[in-house]
């Protein structure tokens, strides 16, 4: 019987395949000529993304590039046939087992992509050119510096080596796109500021988006309905899901408005800002109703609820005591 050869060493180039995914597909977003070319942009540069945080995580450990390392074997590595490890659980383990700390904004734009990856690849492209300009801006700044930092440069090839240099100097073309549309909106955006609240726009990530009448961003030109700009800032910006705070018996944190009643009121830092009506609380301004869950403005003889469910209760109460 022919004894089985033992691998005993596996060449990897994933950082390598990574870095030319990335940059293959920057010009045709820096320079948009069609929603194909933008198409096959993103879903590479997101499959580019996952590559070079997977070979950082096959560095610790080779199992850990498994989505089930308990499965693992080196024969199914070799030949690519097994699943690999989702962003999602690649960032948990490269925190948690690697030691390496993301941050907000990093870990934001990252995801935010890979949402955008799927649903390119599953339904259309809908995007806004701006948008999408900014969010790879900010998507290539956090795996420039996790590559620099997470990595020995002086250990790659000179090919890796060029990429890298090349990955630098387009990080620099995506950082002065965002400048200049910051300088060409900066008397705009001043006045809005006078005006009015700005946060941080849902599609472009860029403190940009007065909550004003119009809740159009200044920077990328996005706008909806109050209802949906609010859905999206607590989704894209605060990072939270829908299914999954509901799926685990948690709270979506978009609440009804108690001045206006819409669907449209999301916490920022100290402040409840409602997307609809333009209206401001301190978070010590409002409370959560006991009865049904919405906020209001509570008052010395409330019993911890709002005044809907306040007549609600009553309105019962004479029923069952005419």
């Amino acid at each position: 019987m022919k004894k089985e050869k033992k691998i005993t060493k596996i060449e990897f180039d994933l950082i390598e395949n990574g870095l030319d995914f990335i940059l293959s597909s920057l010009e045709p977003i820096l320079n948009q000529k069609n929603d194909g070319q933008l198409k096959y942009s993103i879903l590479h540069i997101s499959a580019g993304v996952e590559l070079i945080l997977k070979e950082r995580l096959r560095q610790e450990h080779w199992t850990l590039i498994f989505d089930n390392p308990n499965s693992a074997n080196e024969l199914d590595m070799l030949s690519g046939d097994f699943q690999s490890v989702s962003l999602e659980t690649s960032l948990l383990r490269l925190e948690n087992v690697c030691k390496i700390q993301f941050t907000d904004r990093e870990r934001s734009s990252l995801k935010e992509l890979k949402k955008k990856r799927n649903k390119i690849e599953h339904f259309q492209v809908n995007e806004i050119d701006a948008a999408i300009k900014s969010l790879v801006s900010r998507v290539l700044s956090a795996i420039f510096s996790f590559v620099t930092e997470h990595f020995y440069y002086k250990t790659f090839a000179p090919r890796t080596q060029g990429q890298i240099d090349d990955l630098r100097k387009k990080v620099k073309g995506f950082e002065e796109f965002t400048r200049l549309r910051l300088a060409q909106i900066k008397d705009e955006l001043e006045t809005a500021i006078e005006n009015y609240e700005i946060v941080n726009c849902p599609k472009c990530y860029q403190e940009t988006l007065p909550v004003s009448n119009e809740l159009q961003c200044l920077f990328c030109g996005f706008t909806d309905s109050p209802h949906k700009v609010a859905e999206l800032y607590v989704e894209n910006i605060q990072g939270y899901s829908r299914y999954l705070e509901l799926k685990d018996g948690g709270h979506f944190p978009l609440d009804q408005c108690p001045n206006c009643y819409d669907e449209s009121v999301v916490e920022i830092g100290d402040h409840f800002y409602c997307f609809s009506c333009m209206e401001v609380w301190h978070r010590i301004q409002l409370a959560e109703c006991s009865g049904c869950g919405n906020l209001y403005e509570p008052h010395d003889d409330d019993n911890d609820i709002c005044d809907a469910c306040e007549s609600d209760r009553y309105t019962r109460w004479e029923k069952a005591n005419p």
